[in-house]
């Protein structure tokens, strides 16, 4: 059975795979949300949220394993790059390694922050 479109929300963890299935059952999780996404001729879209009834939440480890999503790292960044930082606005980083993250800011505040936390609650974007 083939669709033109095929779309499938929620792919985050706990839902897919689904918590009660993680760690029995996962292959079979892997295999059915396979069978999912090969089911489309045309278009395929898939949907994960950062937010749910009041919880922050994963994307789903399969959106990483297939290549659709990839984890950020400090790699991403350069000193000297500009970003904007989802409270303090714009700046430019002055500092960085795999651990620590240091911005100057408009006014010339200089900020440091644990860069990795950053990253994963996507609280900085490059300009």
């Amino acid at each position: 059975m083939e669709f033109e479109n095929v779309i499938i929300i929620n792919c985050n963890e706990e839902i897919i795979p689904y918590v009660k299935s993680m760690h029995e059952n996962i292959e079979e999780e892997r295999r059915l949300f396979y069978v999912g996404i090969t089911r489309t001729s045309q278009n395929l879209w898939l949907d994960h949220c950062r937010f749910m009834r009041n919880r922050s939440m994963d994307p789903s480890r399969f959106l990483f394993e297939m290549g659709v999503l990839r984890e950020k790292t400090p790699d991403d960044y350069k000193v000297g790059e500009q970003v904007k930082h989802i409270s303090f606005g714009l700046g430019e980083i002055s500092y960085l390694d795999k651990k620590e993250i240091e911005i100057v800011f408009a006014n010339n505040t200089k900020r440091k922050f644990d860069v990795m936390v950053l990253l994963r609650n996507d609280m900085i974007t490059k300009i």
